[in-house]
């Protein structure tokens, strides 16, 4: 799946149909991010009433701290690289298995390169999201986008958030 993130203009209506959702069907957001370095979980929380289905964040940015907080296998990550797919689905599969205690949860995890150099020979503007959703104490999706936007740290990042949102909205949207 291949983001392309809407209007920034749009953010806080983002932000309020995910409260919707996420109210209208009891399940908690944990954020476990990398490259945006809590804006997502910054985000989720300007609202009004966001404790009510925000559990909160961790901002895993380097290395170690994947490994050692989130126990993202040092072999997978010299085998596809900090910033791949294989390593944001861990992250938020991981996640929502040590903190995701509750019944419905969603676990949505970035990692990506938002410069001023590339990492392991990829480009400034590489990122990955992951959505992992546990919805009756049942695994029920994941889902992986990568993005590829331009150079500028700030855009990119924003780019990102809007579409880790909208990749939050099409999960919440989905669940029964």
């Amino acid at each position: 799946m291949i983001c392309h993130p809407s209007s920034v203009n749009s953010i806080d209506s983002k932000i309020i149909k995910i409260k919707d959702l996420a109210n209208e069907k009891n399940i908690k957001i944990i954020s476990i991010e990398s490259c945006t370095g809590g804006l997502l979980a910054a985000s989720l929380t300007s609202i009004a009433g966001s404790s009510g289905f925000f559990e909160g964040a961790i901002v895993a940015y380097a290395t170690d701290l994947k490994i050692n907080l989130l126990d993202i296998d040092k072999d997978l990550i010299a085998n596809h690289g900090v910033v791949s797919e294989h390593v944001a689905l861990a992250m938020s599969l991981n996640a929502i298995n040590k903190f995701g205690k509750l019944k419905n949860s969603i676990a949505i995890a970035t990692t990506g390169i938002t410069g001023p150099d590339k990492v392991e020979g990829k480009d400034i503007g590489l990122a990955y999201i992951a959505c992992t959703c546990k919805i009756n104490n049942e695994f029920q999706n994941n889902i992986v986008s990568n993005i590829f936007l331009g150079n500028d740290r700030a855009t990119i990042r924003m780019h990102i958030v809007l579409c880790a949102l909208d990749m939050l909205i099409a999960s919440l949207s989905s669940e029964n």
